[in-house]
């Protein structure tokens, strides 16, 4: 089924930056599996994920329409990529973005997976969402047309609306394209990812925690080596060395002791 249009552009001539224009009356979509149906945005507190279509967002979960009840003017960030990476590495404020600081996260996040440079988008929810947030506090969101992936496939087109109340619930989706949506399906897939990325954390996590440091296994090493030359009797170790070397010591002293020395010569020039 063929796409409909993309929205309208409008760009700033003074920042370089371009908009698109979301019309009042808009239809957005969403997948999701959310708490209460009946209010499929209740549960959100951040910037919210759309798509243009409802086929688009299956993928993510049960499609619900909303619809914008003003016009919106979001961020194209396809179009405005390079002087947002600009605006990003020239950011001058000090907030912390997962301990390290803006300019340095977000250029990071444009070029791994906002297509900047290399071309592909590769969506991850972590950076997404932060990425969203870092926009949310400039503009009123943003909004990518479709983008390309590994293996030249095709990044759904992207809405992503800071204000959750900028949209109206219209209703849950039971059809799409003629095919009854499978409500049970959808939430086994869900749930099913969310116990393999659970369990994929606590691998993670547990590979990190049992992992030994570098540094004990230095002091282990260090330990082990200094024993085997002084303390330990094991194998052949430190004691039957220290041993030996008192006996040729012992030695010596007996040599000297046995030995006659002879006297001094006396001075064979008298001092001035």
């Amino acid at each position: 089924m063929e796409a409909p249009p993309f929205f309208d552009t409008e760009t700033d001539a003074t920042t370089g930056i371009t908009y698109y224009i979301i019309p009042r009356g808009t239809s957005l979509f969403r997948g999701d599996i959310p708490p209460v149906q009946a209010r499929p945005l209740e549960h959100i507190s951040g910037p919210v994920f759309f798509g243009q279509t409802a086929a688009g967002v299956l993928r993510y979960g049960i499609p619900f329409e909303f619809v914008t009840n003003s016009e919106i003017r979001l961020l194209a960030l396809d179009k405005s990529m390079q002087q947002i990476y600009i605006n990003a590495e020239n950011e001058e404020d000090e907030t912390l973005i997962d301990g390290e600081p803006a300019n340095i996260v977000i250029p990071s996040i444009l070029k791994t997976n906002y297509a900047y440079d290399s071309g592909i988008r590769n969506s991850a929810n972590a950076a997404d969402t932060t990425l969203a947030n870092y926009i949310c506090k400039r503009f009123l969101g943003y909004a990518t047309d479709f983008m390309t992936t590994d293996a030249n496939g095709k990044f759904h087109r992207e809405i992503v609306i800071c204000d959750k109340n900028s949209v109206n619930f219209v209703k849950k989706i039971t059809d799409v394209n003629g095919k009854t949506v499978n409500e049970a399906a959808i939430i086994a897939k869900h749930r099913k990812r969310k116990t393999d990325e659970a369990e994929a954390d606590a691998r993670k996590k547990a590979k990190i925690e049992n992992r030994p440091t570098y540094t004990s296994s230095k002091t282990v090493g260090m330990k082990l080596s200094f024993g085997d030359f002084g303390d330990s009797d094991e194998e052949g170790g430190g004691k039957s060395r220290k041993r030996t070397k008192s006996h040729k010591k012992q030695m010596r002293n007996k040599r000297r002791k046995t030995h006659k020395k002879g006297k001094p010569k006396n001075a064979t020039h008298k001092r001035k």
